[in-house]
């Protein structure tokens, strides 16, 4: 026999040829020990549907993200991570305090304005909210002026807060309760105590009903103002 590849005159049994190296053992295979001696090939086998539901899934680790509040204004943080909520000021009972500046004939009140100046001055330490005026003058300042003038110690408190709440409805789109204004708190007073004085000369019965209109005005006043004050706390705690 020959060699396929190069053509050399090879022995009947050899398995390779001695000029190039071909392997002529599987060209001279009779046909029937291939077949003996070939591997089957694997029949293709069609994809088998995995139902991945009750698979379990390898657990990935979510990536750290920082707290980031909703509301920066009811959710803002201070130092350590605190929430600001904690340190804003307590809710307070006009009513209460009311009484006590009856019994001590007017002596609590001076209390009261030094609460009010200073609950303020926290509730801007405690939020920092954008865009709104500061109400951080303290509850020295506002006893020292309530001292000295009774009226720039009202005008300062009622004009701060109503600002301050003010511009917090512009920036949530939300209507929430205000107290007077400075200028219409301090006014209505003075209005009424010009009452009082012309109606004593007039006609003294109808001073002393604008005496009861001028304290039932007063109390009105500082009612609503502390009413919108504690609902500003629970705004900044609550939303």
């Amino acid at each position: 026999m020959f060699c396929s590849n190069c053509g050399s005159k090879l022995d009947e049994k050899a398995k390779f040829c001695g000029t190039c190296g071909f392997n002529v053992a599987d060209e001279y295979m009779p046909a029937k020990q291939q077949a003996e001696t070939s591997v089957p090939a694997e029949p293709l086998s069609s994809p088998q549907y995995v139902d991945t539901s009750t698979t379990p899934q390898p657990q990935t680790q979510q990536p750290f993200r920082q707290h980031v509040p909703q509301n920066p204004m009811i959710e803002s943080y201070g130092t350590a991570g605190m929430p600001r909520s904690q340190f804003l000021p307590p809710k307070r009972n006009y009513f209460n305090w009311l009484l006590l500046n009856i019994i001590s004939f007017g002596i609590a009140n001076y209390i009261y304005i030094y609460l009010n100046f200073d609950d303020m001055e926290k509730l801007h330490n405690a939020t920092w909210e954008p865009n709104t005026p500061p109400t951080n003058d303290g509850g020295a300042i506002g006893l020292l002026l309530y001292i000295l003038f009774s009226p720039a110690a009202y005008f300062l408190k009622y004009d701060k807060l109503h600002k301050h709440i003010e511009a917090t409805e512009r920036a949530t789109g939300r209507i929430m309760d205000k107290p007077a204004s400075g200028v219409i708190a301090v006014l209505t007073p003075f209005a009424f105590a010009f009452i009082i004085f012309i109606s004593l000369i007039i006609f003294w019965p109808l001073g002393l009903l604008a005496i009861v209109v001028f304290w039932g005005t007063l109390i009105y006043l500082e009612y609503n103002w502390q009413k919108a004050m504690n609902a500003h706390i629970d705004f900044h705690t609550f939303g």
